[in-house]
């Protein structure tokens, strides 16, 4: 039984490294990050998320400096979700990320309706 199981799997992970649309998703993300603008404005983002978080482990969130940062976090998040690679990359996601969860569901939909029965029990 675990041997089935076992390559099942294989064949799922095999079948969606072969998929055009994950292989799509796959280039968009290597061509984003190769990308000298993109990996700048994560870098940016970044370093304002590290300052953010370190801001609040002493300050309140409604704090004005926490509150400018906050906007800062925003606006960096912004220019980096506006970027056209980065665009490209977030819509190729969005499908991928819709046949995971179809496949999820068709995986585990069994185990967590036995789950809900058993609780509802």
């Amino acid at each position: 039984m675990e041997n089935i199981i076992f390559s099942s799997c294989l064949e799922l992970k095999k079948a969606m490294e072969s998929d055009p649309r994950f292989i799509l998703l796959k280039e968009k993300e290597e061509k984003a990050l190769k990308d000298e603008e993109v990996v700048s404005l994560i870098t940016k983002k970044e370093a304002i998320l590290m300052e953010y978080s370190s801001i609040l482990s002493y300050k309140k969130k409604d704090d004005p400096e926490v509150i400018s940062i906050e906007k800062k976090l925003h606006q960096a998040k912004l220019q980096l979700d506006l970027h056209p690679l980065v665009k490209e990359y977030n819509e190729q996601y969005k499908i991928v990320k819709n046949i995971i969860m179809e496949i999820n569901d068709i995986i585990f939909s069994p185990f967590q309706k036995k789950i809900l029965d058993i609780e509802v029990k």
